[in-house]
């Protein structure tokens, strides 16, 4: 398997590496050492999403020191995956093999910007979001005005 595919995780026992608030897995013995805390992880990935807007003439990366310490954490990729490494860690399966797919730091903070700025507001929750706008469900208002399901 390729070493140069980096990833990363908010937390050693997080199953879910981009949602802070998920449960533990039963095990985290296949998880590799040295993850961040969740909340500088957060505040690494807000860094590379303010320096990629500040840098978008150049390119829109953040800084490459804000980058590199977000190197080997779970759910971060700095260069593109293959098709074969992608099919070689689904089918491992396992959480470390799995965080190896995701996202760069500056599409992390683009996604939970457009989740916080677009998603939260309009919709109920990310599943209405996708009921709605991916599978083409009907939806109606909810309580706060939100779309829903």
């Amino acid at each position: 398997m390729p070493q140069e595919v980096a990833s990363g995780s908010v937390a050693a026992n997080d199953p879910n590496p981009l949602n802070p608030s998920s449960s533990p897995p039963s095990s985290s013995s296949s998880l590799p050492a040295q993850q961040l805390p969740p909340e500088a992880l957060r505040e690494l990935v807000l860094a590379c999403g303010r320096e990629a807007e500040e840098n978008q003439q150049q390119g829109g990366e953040a800084s490459t020191s804000t980058r590199e310490r977000l190197r080997g954490q779970l759910g971060f990729c700095f260069e593109p995956l293959s098709w074969e490494h992608a099919a070689e860690a689904i089918a491992d399966g396992g959480v470390a093999a799995m965080g190896q797919m995701g996202r760069t730091p500056e599409g992390v903070a683009r996604y939970w910007k457009w989740r916080d700025e677009v998603c939260a507001r309009e919709y109920s929750s990310i599943a209405d979001y996708v009921r709605i706008e991916i599978m083409g469900c009907e939806s109606s208002v909810a309580e706060k005005g939100e779309r829903a399901f």
